[in-house]
Parts: C-alpha cells; sequence; structure tokens
C-alpha cells in the first residue's frame, strides 16, 4: 500500500499501537508474539478468549510492507472485526459468499492495486484455483489463520476447507505464517503445526486461566429448573450469552426468556444471514442484553460487557465449553460461567454426534468416536472431583497451578451467582450420573460401537 498523506506507514510497533488501535500498552502474552512475527518467524500463538489475539496479527500487518491475509470461518465474524478496523481508519476488506461475482471481482482488483492492508478470507475461497492466482500477484506480507483449532480433526470444531490451507500456502510461495486460536489442546497444536507446514515456528501458549470468571456446574432435574437458574442469573447479572445445542433449542429459551420480560436475541444457523447480522448488530450495540445461541454466536464478537454464560445443554467438548465461557468478564471484571447439566443431555448429544456422522458419510465413524470421547472429557470435567480451574489448565497443558479452595468454582465452595457454590449434593449428583455412564460404557468399549453405549446411556437417564 502506498504511503499518503492521509495514512503515513508507520514501522515501529509501538507507536503503530497507539496511532492505529489506541492502546499504550500491550495486553499480557501480546508483545513477544508481535515481536516473533515483525523477526520474520513462523508463529503459532493459542491464547484465551480475551486475550486479545486479534490485534497479534493486525497491528504487524500496519508495520510490515505488503498485504496480510487472514483466514476466518464465519461471515460475522469477518464482518465484526473488518467494521471494527475500518472504524479505526485501517484499510481493511473481506472476500466472502455475501459478495456477487461481480463484487469480488472489484474487490480483487482493489487488493491487486494495494487499496488495503488486512484481507479477510473465507477458508472456501481457497478452493478457487483462479482466487490463487490472483492473490500470487500480491505481495503477501503474513498469512494469519484465525481459529486455527478448526483444522484439526482431533479439536471440537473441525471444519475441512481448513485442511486446504496447506495446499494453498504452497501455491502461494510459502509465505510467513501465524496460527491463533483461543483453544488448542497439545495434539491439536501438533496438528496446526504439521498441517500449516510452520518452519521452525515461535509457540506461545499464552496462560489459560481466567482469575475473574466463576465457573460453575449446576445439576438440573428438570428443564424448569433449568429455566429457574437463568431467569436468576440473568436478574442478577443482566448481561450474557446463553448457549444451546440446537435451533429449536434456542427459539425455545429465547421466547421464554421475552415472557419473562428480558430483552433478547436469537442467532443459530437456520436464520438467513440479514437475520443473523441484524441480531448480532442489536446485541453488539447493547439494544437487547442477552443473546441466546448456537455454538457460531461470539467468535470475535467485541463487547466486553458480558458478565454471564450459562450451558443450558451440556456442550461438546472442554475446549468448546471453555472458549464460550471465556466471552463472558473480557473486560477483566467479575463474571459467572454456569454449565446446566440434566435429563437428556447425554441423549441430545449422542443424537448430535450421530447427525453429524451422518451428514459426514462415509468414514466418519472415527471422527463421531473422537467426538464422543471428547464429550466424555467434558462429563469427567463436569463431576466436579477437583478445582474446575485446575482441570482445565491441565487439559490444555497449562503449566500454571491453581491452588486448592481457588475460590472462584463450585468445588472450591466459591459464592457466586448469588448463591453459595459448595454443592456438594448436586456434585453427588452429577458424580454419580458421570460414574454409572463411563462404567457402562467402558464395559462395552470397542465390542459393539457408539449406537450400543448411547443406547445403553439411554436407560441411565
Amino acid at each position: 500500500m502506498p504511503e499518503t498523506e492521509e495514512f503515513p506507514l508507520i514501522h515501529d510497533p509501538r507507536e503503530s499501537l497507539e496511532k492505529h488501535f489506541g492502546f499504550r500498552e500491550f495486553l499480557s502474552g501480546q508483545e513477544p508474539i508481535v515481536s516473533a512475527i515483525l523477526a520474520g518467524k513462523d508463529t503459532l500463538a493459542i491464547m484465551p478468549t480475551g486475550g486479545g489475539k486479534s490485534l497479534c496479527f493486525q497491528l504487524p500487518a500496519m508495520v510490515m510492507d505488503g498485504l496480510t491475509i487472514v483466514v476466518s470461518p464465519l461471515i460475522a465474524l469477518m464482518k465484526d472485526q473488518v467494521d471494527s478496523l475500518v472504524k479505526k481508519g485501517v484499510p481493511a476488506t473481506a472476500l466472502n459468499s455475501t459478495l456477487s461475482p461481480s463484487e469480488q471481482s472489484a474487490r480483487l482488483d482493489d487488493i491487486r492495486e494495494g487499496k488495503f492492508k488486512l484481507v479477510y478470507v473465507a477458508p472456501e475461497r481457497f478452493r478457487s484455483n483462479a482466487f490463487l492466482s490472483a492473490l500470487s500477484k500480491v505481495d503477501i506480507a503474513l498469512f494469519a489463520v484465525d481459529e486455527a483449532h478448526c483444522l484439526s480433526q482431533w479439536g471440537h470444531d473441525f471444519r475441512p476447507d481448513y485442511l486446504k490451507l496447506s495446499e494453498a500456502v504452497e501455491k502461494l510461495g510459502f509465505p510467513q505464517t501465524a496460527a491463533f486460536t483461543a483453544t488448542a489442546t497439545p495434539i491439536v497444536r501438533d496438528d496446526i503445526l504439521k498441517t500449516l507446514c510452520l518452519r521452525d515456528p515461535y509457540v506461545a501458549v499464552s496462560g489459560f486461566e481466567r482469575p475473574n470468571l466463576a465457573l460453575t456446574v449446576k445439576q438440573c432435574d428438570s428443564h424448569r429448573d433449568k429455566y429457574d437458574r437463568i431467569e436468576a442469573i440473568v436478574k442478577e447479572h443482566k448481561t450474557g450469552i446463553i448457549y444451546c445445542a440446537t435451533r429449536k433449542k434456542v427459539e425455545e429459551v429465547s421466547d421464554s426468556l421475552a415472557l419473562m420480560g428480558f430483552k433478547t436475541i436469537a442467532y443459530h444457523g437456520g436464520l438467513d444471514d440479514k437475520s443473523r447480522e441484524s441480531a448480532q448488530n442489536v446485541f453488539i450495540n447493547r439494544k437487547a442484553d442477552v443473546a441466546v445461541a448456537t455454538n457460531a454466536f461470539g467468535m470475535g464478537i467485541d463487547r466486553s460487557d458480558v458478565r454471564f454464560v450459562i450451558h443450558f445443554d451440556v456442550p461438546g467438548s472442554i475446549e468448546a465449553y471453555y472458549q464460550e465461557v471465556g466471552r463472558a468478564g473480557r473486560d477483566g471484571t467479575d463474571a459467572v460461567g454456569q454449565m446446566l447439566v440434566g435429563p437428556g443431555d447425554l441423549a441430545r448429544r449422542r443424537s448430535l454426534i450421530e447427525s453429524d456422522s451422518v451428514i459426514e458419510g462415509p468414514g466418519s465413524s472415527e471422527a463421531a468416536r473422537h467426538k464422543w470421547s471428547l464429550f466424555l472429557e467434558l462429563m469427567r470435567f463436569a463431576e466436579g472431583g477437583s478445582c474446575r480451574h485446575d482441570a482445565i489448565l491441565r487439559y490444555f497443558g497449562d503449566d500454571a497451578e491453581t491452588l486448592a479452595g481457588c475460590g472462584r468454582c463450585d468445588v472450591c465452595s466459591v459464592i457466586g451467582a448469588g448463591e453459595s457454590m459448595a454443592n456438594a449434593e448436586s456434585a453427588e449428583e452429577v458424580s454419580l450420573l458421570v460414574r454409572k455412564s463411563l462404567s457402562g460404557v467402558a464395559r462395552i468399549h470397542g465390542r459393539y460401537g457408539l449406537s450400543a453405549a448411547v443406547a445403553l446411556l439411554r436407560g441411565i437417564e
């Protein structure tokens, strides 16, 4: 991009940090990552939700000569980040399916002419040889892959289109590459490194610990109990996100909260693009304080005053849970994460896994088994035998330690969400349910398959 009086190039990262992004200091963990990228290193950065990972590729884009390509999985996520950058005066744009062919062509012409510093691209774009050919004529400073856990089949949110990125990197002449995600176990990290062919990479794993989050698992005997819990939490904490497993449940919970007098939005994949965008904007612009959504909602959403995240349905994995619950308290002040465990959760998750297996077609049985194993890990976490924060740090291979009696989870008898979190009776109920489940699955493991295991679990419920 040529230097102009209106937009002078700034090659000093700290000067650019203040000039373009309005910050005088880096957040914890940001500066080493930015320094590694500016030193020309391929990079893998694992940073918790709210840790400021986006700035770690946006700032180098403003300092380096050439174009930074950002691969992003969701149109809503692209729009949110591009809109935010444009408001700051940063020349950024996006290429995705919302553009007509003529608009895409015009956008590519502008990219070739150097009118942008950052271009957000959906992963499916890289299926097109014509698109890759057009990019090959551009000076690419950095190829940044956001939500990089999506390229691992062992992660919680695998997207097949992400696998094409290894071919794209090769066809583009192996530009400097950086991958970013909020949640990745050691096996997922290895997948990212191998798939993207990162060369002698700088690997940064920032602390997963969120000291301002009170984490709780609540056993509920019925859906009525779940509604009573969310009503109490919404009344006390006002602003937050409620995650549900299905579109139908999103609508049901949203309608129920509306009848209670709360301003809510519903967000799920069954809505058209315009409706999803409208719902997202209502929440971001603080015209509604509660979002009821499936798991796609929240990626990149820049609303710092979210005080609670509730999982109405048990999520599919610890990775999904921690990524979603981390959207509470991004401003650093106290926030609540509560998972509601109740009748039917095991069968519901089984149904979702089997539905995915049918959609994915032949050869998906191994993926279904892996999804089931991730879910069982989540249920072990929900059993509540040890500090929630300690359990999460161990799961992600974080070296930090949380002392017993952290005061920030139900297992350590925290006071949060308006009640005593000791919940000894509740924890014992969850423990009994999970022990029965795991014992039964272990006894038939490897002999009868997933369906038989699920049939057994139906009896437990």
